[in-house]
């Protein structure tokens, strides 16, 4: 194995995908632009969408409001609420003239009075955000009421209010800010860096492999100096190249949207905290066995395939199946059992996921790095098994 050779030819497939602007978008202006500009925009729409909401004007519909004044009274007191009445609030709803329905039982103030529990029918239609928002206002206004019956009942047979407060629990949440910040992203930054690593490999797999015998260059390389493995090889680290360059520079883009994410909501009670800049090397670090592995795949798919459409067929489906395992990662408890570090793709998530968590498992580690790399080697030695049989890369195109 000569390294000169293998220099030579990742150097000519990293010059075929500089120049292929695609292949540069994929790698660099997507997850270094795209993905903050994603981030800030949805943030920025969400949050407009909620001060919206709550400053938006509700229409309650009252049915039957004779002997509820003390329910139309609350009702009434809530922002924005607008309460008409109805004789059937339940249809107002359905037919969308309302926002919100209530169908208080009969009698229902005297029923209070009486120290009994009258009943109320609530309508609503949770598919609308208008409706969703009325329900959440009514019900803060009933319990307001709620409490305020409570504590009238209590002056009447001159209870203390404490007589109904058992257990005073005050809760505090020991987490560190840190801590909070990689619960939060915990989820979701494992997951998009797995789509990263293989987004970011598939266009010079596609264009080192099947693209060569499109373009009847394959044969050209296969007279050179360069031995079938030297050129497998090279090729096979242009792909890993790839896949980290978009690695690295999606793991800088989303630590500029923490940074900028962290500032804009300094001042909330449940700060946002930047993602640490010590966490930047220890992500891409644990990113490398996977985009290993993953590139050692696209290679075999790219020699199996017939042709560049043929190529991007298999890779569709491959696709799905890691976005399969990178979901997994999201719903998967942060201590999972053992076994789920052996298995592909998930192993890597769970382990990134843990360490922006703050927990430091060096068997899931070792076990994680171990079973990545041992199957990596395995699919590359396919790959290169496949470049060595001319029945498969030269079949009829």
């Amino acid at each position: 194995m000569r390294w000169e050779k293998i220099g030579i030819v990742w150097f000519k497939e990293m010059l075929d995908t500089i120049r292929d602007h695609r292949s540069l978008f994929l790698m660099v202006v997507l997850p270094l632009v795209l993905y903050p500009a994603m981030f800030m925009l949805g943030g920025t729409i969400i949050g407009r969408q909620e001060a919206k909401e709550k400053a938006m004007d509700v229409s309650v519909a009252l049915g039957s409001a004779d002997g509820a004044e003390s329910l139309r009274t609350a009702i009434q007191g809530a922002d924005n609420m607008d309460v008409v009445a109805s004789e059937s609030p339940k249809d107002r709803v359905a037919d969308g003239s309302v926002d919100l329905g209530l169908l208080p039982g009969p009698g229902f103030d005297d029923a209070i009075a009486r120290g009994e529990t009258p009943k109320l029918e609530v309508f609503y239609d949770g598919a609308e955000s208008g409706s969703r928002e009325a329900r959440s206002r009514v019900k803060k206004a009933l319990d307001d009421l709620r409490e305020r019956v409570r504590r009238e009942r209590l002056g009447m047979i001159g209870a203390d209010e404490k007589l109904l407060l058992v257990i005073e629990d005050v809760e505090t949440n020991v987490a560190s800010k840190q801590k909070m910040t990689g619960f939060a992203i915990g989820a979701l930054v494992p997951y998009l860096l797995t789509i990263l690593i293989a987004t970011g490999a598939y266009h010079t797999a596609v264009d080192a492999t099947a693209g060569e015998k499109e373009r009847n260059t394959l044969e050209t390389i296969l007279v050179s100096s360069a031995g079938r493995f030297e050129i497998v090889f090279g090729k096979y680290l242009a792909i890993v190249t790839s896949s980290l360059v978009a690695t690295l520079a999606g793991i800088i883009g989303m630590a500029a949207t923490f940074l900028l994410l962290a500032q804009k909501l300094g001042g909330a009670s449940e700060p946002i905290a930047a993602l640490p800049p010590a966490m930047i090397p220890v992500l891409f670090l644990m990113a490398v066995p996977l985009a290993l592995l993953l590139s050692a795949v696209l290679l075999a798919i790219g020699c199996f395939a017939r042709s560049t459409k043929e190529a991007q067929t298999f890779l569709s489906y491959f696709q799905f199946l890691i976005i399969l395992l990178a979901l997994t990662s999201i719903v998967q408890d942060v201590h999972a059992d053992l076994t789920t570090y052996l298995i592909p793709v998930l192993n890597v998530a769970m382990v990134q996921r843990e360490m922006l968590v703050g927990v430091r498992d060096g068997v899931h580690v070792l076990l994680t790095i171990g079973s990545t790399l041992a199957l990596a080697g395995v699919i590359f030695a396919v790959g290169y098994k496949l470049f060595q049989e001319e029945r498969v890369m030269f079949r009829a195109r």
